[in-house]
């Protein structure tokens, strides 16, 4: 097998790989975005309800955010 060759091999091997990665990479990716916009979701909740519950005012909230 001449030089030539065997980077045709490696690259074939390199695609190979890269179509088994690259999903579960975008796969992961999206869901540490969607814990992320959970996370923010439950933590806007929570600051919402200060005011309402007297622990902050709601112009500390703004500031906050």
């Amino acid at each position: 097998m001449n030089a030539a060759e065997r980077v045709k091999k490696v690259d074939h091997y390199y695609v190979s790989i890269n179509a088994v990665i690259q999903p579960i990479q975008v796969r992961e990716k999206n869901r540490t975005l969607r814990r992320q916009g959970e996370l923010m979701t439950s933590l806007f909740s929570l600051l919402s309800a200060c005011p309402k519950a007297g622990l902050m005012e709601e112009d500390d909230l703004y500031k906050q955010l």
